[in-house]
This record gives structure tokens, C-alpha cells and sequence, in this order.
């Protein structure tokens, strides 16, 4: 184990994947997902765990291995967005892989993402994944819904499958696969410090602008452990519709950076079909005075991200149980809206 405070320095050589772990007071798990990092069978990794601050048994934790693969970086809290960035900067493997502290990751995870990338020339190779809930795995996975078997990517059919990745939730979660580290640095792609929600999402839609080739397989490779409490399980979520509304700006000055057209059309049908109803939805929990809600809702409605849609799909995308609201909402009956929310 290697100990540092942020210097390119690494013991391994010819590094064919950089796992990078961010770490906020993760004592309770920590352990597991490291453990199953060091238990690939892909043996010419390094293992970058980022200490965002932890308060807790975190960093005391993660200096126990005796394993010389492991660096271990300690930085003031910055959020996870700084943390990933913090081990990009070090990373000096091939290829680049995340996971997040309380996941763990199939022993052969690594080993068939990189022979995957490998063998197909993709500068993006992804796994599918497994859902773990109060540890039982969910059998249900949304990712297995439309699943057609493995592909390849490239050319048309990789600009293509771009103008769709907002609703095929292509955008979510970096762990799922790995990037070439020579695209990242080349492009000096990194995460979005001044998001406070979903800021792995622009990282990886500026990694498939600048991807060649990309390449998937159908076998479920990764462990992602919905724990209660959580910030994707809180019941009501604290300025939810300011976080959404910065994400939806972040992806569109990303297309915007790199040129690239006829990304409206799924944009507008994400916002109309989830980021509207998750917004409305989050409302109805809130338990704020109409007055407050009025305010939200008048912004939410006046601003590109909620205008552009309504004026470019059509309100039956929306769920039924939320429909209604959301027709509210279009036609700025903020009062009635709040009305019913409260």
C-alpha cells in the first residue's frame, strides 16, 4: 500500500486497469469493495482510494493492505466528483474503471471488460450489473430490460446510439465499465465539481463524444448495493428541481462543446418522461407551505430545461399517477398545483 498526498508516483508497472474508489466515512463497507477490487483475476491493476475527508474509521481502514497496488490519497471533503478527479490525475493504467465504496465488483469483472476493449479496439468497454437491495440481489434489474446480447459500436451506429443515451439511461453510472485512460487525458475529461447530483453523467457523455468505439457486454459484472437511507432512497431530496435543472445544463454545454447535433429530441423526452414527474413527485413529499412551492414550481416552469419540453413532447410520455400535475404545471396553475401537492 502506497500513501500519498495527490503526486503521480506508482510501484506497479505496465498497469492494464486504474480502479479508482472514492471514499466518505465508508468504514461499515469499505472493506468488501476493496477486497473484491484485490480479488481480480486481472492482475496488473492499481487500486486509488480516495479519502474525501472521511471522519469516521475510513482512512484507518483502507491503510491496512499490504498489497502494493493499493494507493491510498487523503484529501479535505470535496464531494466525490473531486475525489474521482483526484485519481484520474494519477491514474496510470490503460485503461480507467470507478467503483463506489459500498459495491463490489465480480471477481472476473475487470479481466472481461479489458480483453473486451482489447479484442474490439473499444476506447469504452461496459458490463451489466446486478442490484443489491437490504443484501439480497434483485432479480428484477432494470438492466436487463431490452437486453439483445453484446455489441459493438462505431462510426453511424455509434453517433446514433449518442442521440439516445437520456432515455436509455446510457449516461448513468460510471462503474459500469472502463475508459481508455489516453481519451481521458488527451480530452482532459473530468467530473463536474460544482454538481451536487448525477455528476457522473456528463463524464460520461463527453467519454462517448470522444470515443471511437465502444463495445458491451450482456454478462452482469458489478455489485450496485441500494442501501436505506441513502441519498438516491431519501424521501424528500432538499433543493432536488436547482440539482436537476444544473445536471440538464451540464449535458447540454457538453453537446454544445464538441458540436454535436440532434441531441434535442432525447434531452427534451428525459426531461418530460423522468426529470418532470421525479421533480413533481419530490414536491408532493416536501411538506413546504404553498407559497414556497409556488415559488419552485413558477421557476421549474419558466426555465429552458421544463419550457423546452412542453413545447416539444407530448404530456402522455408522463406516467398517469402524475400526469395530471404536470398539465398543471404546463399551464402555470401554480396555486391549484401546490394545492394538491400539499
Amino acid at each position: 500500500m502506497l500513501s500519498m498526498k495527490g503526486q503521480r508516483v506508482s510501484i506497479m508497472k505496465n498497469v492494464k486497469v486504474s480502479i479508482i474508489i472514492p471514499a466518505y466515512n465508508a468504514a461499515q463497507y469499505i472493506d468488501r469493495c476493496v477486497q473484491s477490487a484485490l480479488s481480480q483475476t486481472l492482475q496488473e491493476i492499481e487500486i486509488i482510494i480516495v479519502d474525501d475527508g472521511s471522519t469516521d474509521q475510513t482512512l484507518k481502514i483502507c491503510s491496512k493492505y499490504d498489497d502494493g497496488r493499493i494507493i491510498v490519497i487523503q484529501q479535505e471533503n470535496a464531494g466525490p466528483a473531486a475525489a474521482r478527479n483526484k485519481g484520474l490525475d494519477i491514474a496510470s493504467g490503460e485503461y480507467v474503471g470507478f467503483m463506489d465504496s459500498d459495491d463490489y465488483a465480480d471477481p472476473h469483472m475487470f479481466e472481461v471488460l479489458y480483453s473486451l476493449a482489447k479484442k474490439t479496439g473499444a476506447d469504452i468497454a461496459n458490463g451489466s450489473y446486478f442490484t443489491v437491495k437490504e443484501d439480497e440481489i434483485d432479480v428484477k434489474n432494470e438492466e436487463d430490460a431490452g437486453a439483445s446480447g453484446n455489441f459493438i459500436l462505431s462510426g453511424e451506429q455509434l453517433q446514433g446510439h449518442i442521440r439516445n443515451v437520456n432515455t436509455n439511461r446510457e449516461l448513468w453510472f460510471t462503474w459500469k465499465g472502463i475508459y481508455k485512460n489516453e481519451m481521458i487525458q488527451k480530452h482532459h475529461i473530468r467530473f463536474p465539481v460544482r454538481l451536487k447530483l448525477g455528476e457522473e453523467t456528463p463524464f460520461v457523455l463527453e467519454c462517448l463524444l470522444c470515443s471511437e468505439k465502444t463495445a458491451k457486454t450482456e454478462q452482469k459484472l458489478y455489485y450496485y448495493v441500494q442501501r436505506q437511507g441513502s441519498l438516491t432512497k431519501t424521501r424528500h431530496k432538499e433543493g432536488y428541481y436547482e440539482k436537476l435543472n444544473e445536471l440538464y445544463l451540464a449535458k447540454k454545454a457538453v453537446y454544445q462543446r464538441y458540436d454535436f447535433t440532434g441531441y434535442e429530441t432525447d434531452l427534451n423526452r428525459y426531461t418530460m418522461e423522468h426529470t418532470i414527474p421525479m421533480i413533481i413527485s419530490n414536491e408532493l413529499r416536501s411538506g413546504k407551505k404553498t407559497r414556497e412551492q409556488r415559488r419552485i414550481f413558477k421557476e421549474m416552469r419558466n426555465s429552458e430545461m421544463v419550457s423546452e419540453a412542453f413545447a416539444n413532447c407530448d404530456l402522455r410520455m408522463i406516467r398517469s399517477r402524475i400526469r395530471y400535475l404536470a398539465m398543471l404545471l404546463k399551464y402555470r396553475q401554480y396555486t391549484l398545483l401546490s394545492l394538491f401537492c400539499n
